[in-house]
C-alpha cells in the first residue's frame, strides 16, 4: 500500500499497481498542507497524519476512515513518529515542543517545552525553535531524537521528564532529515556544504562527514531536506539523501564516500521512503515517483 499526503486529504493507492484505492478527506473547512504521515508498526491498517492545521489524524485502509487524533492549539505538528512497539506517538512543530501521547487512547503523557520565564536555567535541555523531524529509536524504544531549526538534535528519554539527556550541536534540519541504525544517528543539513554527517547515539560525538567525493561541486549547494538509510542494504552501507540543491534523490555508499546511483529530479524533493530497492519520492514539482536501485 501506497499513502500520499496533500492540503489536508490523504490518498490511499496500491502499492503493485498504484490504483487509486480510496481518498481521505479531513473535513476542516480551510486546507492546509500535510507535514509528516507514518504508517502504525503493528497496526498495518493504521496510519498517522500531521499538518500545519495543528492536528494529528489516525485513519485506516480497511474502513478508509480518518478522524482527529488530537489537535495541538495554535501550533503546526511537521513531524510525528510511533515507537516500535505502537504504544507512544511523538510530535513536533512550530512551538518547540516535544509532545508524548499514548497511541491507543490519544492522551498526552509528557510533554517537553521550554519556559519562556526561565530562559536562563532550561535553553540547553529542550529545542528553541521549530522542530521539522522526530524520530523513536527501533531497538531503545524509550529513546526519541529530534532535529529542527535551533541547530541541535536532541535525544531525549521518555524515563527523564526534566528535557533531553544528550545534545548535538550543529545540524540545521529542516525537513525529515533524521534517521537512525543502530547506535548511529544519520542527519541531514540545509547548509550548502557537509550537509550528510553521522554521529555516536550515546556520546553525541561526530562520527564522520560524508562528501562524497564524485559529485560535482555546484553554486547551488547541497542543502537537504531528507535523509535516511536505504532499505534495500541490510548492512547500512547506503543513505538516500535529497533537498533543494543537489538536484537529485543521491543513492549514496558511506564506506566509498561515492554517489553510487542518482535520480534527476526538477525541483526540491521533501518526501521519500524506500522499501527493499524502491525508493518513492516527491516534492515541490506535485509529482509522486517511483524508482529502483539494486
Amino acid at each position: 500500500m501506497v499513502f500520499t499526503a496533500h492540503v489536508s486529504l490523504q490518498m490511499i493507492r496500491s502499492g503493485e499497481t498504484a490504483q487509486l484505492k480510496a481518498t481521505l478527506r479531513g473535513g476542516m473547512e480551510t486546507s492546509f498542507p500535510i507535514m509528516s504521515c507514518r504508517f502504525h508498526p503493528i497496526k498495518k491498517n493504521v496510519f498517522y497524519t500531521s499538518g500545519a492545521c495543528g492536528n494529528i489524524f489516525q485513519c485506516t485502509t480497511d474502513k478508509n476512515e480518518i478522524n482527529k487524533f488530537i489537535s495541538e492549539p495554535m501550533n503546526e505538528v511537521n513531524a510525528i513518529d510511533l515507537s516500535s512497539d505502537g504504544n507512544y506517538l511523538v510530535s513536533g512543530g512550530k512551538d518547540a515542543a516535544v509532545r508524548i501521547y499514548d497511541s491507543e487512547i490519544a492522551k498526552p503523557i509528557l510533554t517537553y517545552r521550554r519556559i519562556e520565564e526561565d530562559m536562563m536555567h532550561n535553553v540547553t535541555r529542550f529545542h528553541r525553535m521549530r522542530i521539522f523531524a522526530a524520530r523513536f529509536h527501533h531497538i531503545y524504544t524509550n529513546l526519541i531524537i529530534t532535529g529542527g531549526w535551533d541547530d541541535t538534535v536532541r535525544i531525549w528519554d521518555i524515563r527523564v521528564s526534566d528535557g533531553s539527556i544528550r545534545t548535538i550541536k550543529g545540524p540545521h534540519i529542516c525537513g525529515d532529515a533524521i534517521d537512525l541504525r543502530e547506535s548511529h544517528i544519520l542527519t541531514g543539513s540545509w547548509v550548502v556544504r557537509e550537509s550528510l554527517q553521522i554521529w555516536d547515539l550515546m556520546s553525541a560525538k561526530l562520527i564522520e562527514t560524508i562528501k562524497p567525493r564524485n559529485r560535482p561541486t555546484t553554486l547551488e549547494g547541497e542543502f537537504l531536506y531528507i535523509v535516511q538509510y536505504f532499505d534495500g542494504d541490510p548492512y547500512g552501507d547506503h543513505i538516500l539523501a535529497s533537498g533543494s540543491g543537489t538536484g537529485a534523490v543521491e543513492v549514496i555508499n558511506i564506506k566509498e564516500q561515492k554517489v553510487i546511483d542518482s535520480f534527476n529530479v526538477n525541483k526540491p524533493i521533501v518526501a521519500l521512503d524506500s522499501n527493499g530497492t524502491m525508493i518513492v519520492y516527491g516534492g515541490m514539482e506535485s509529482v509522486l515517483r517511483l524508482g529502483n536501485y539494486s
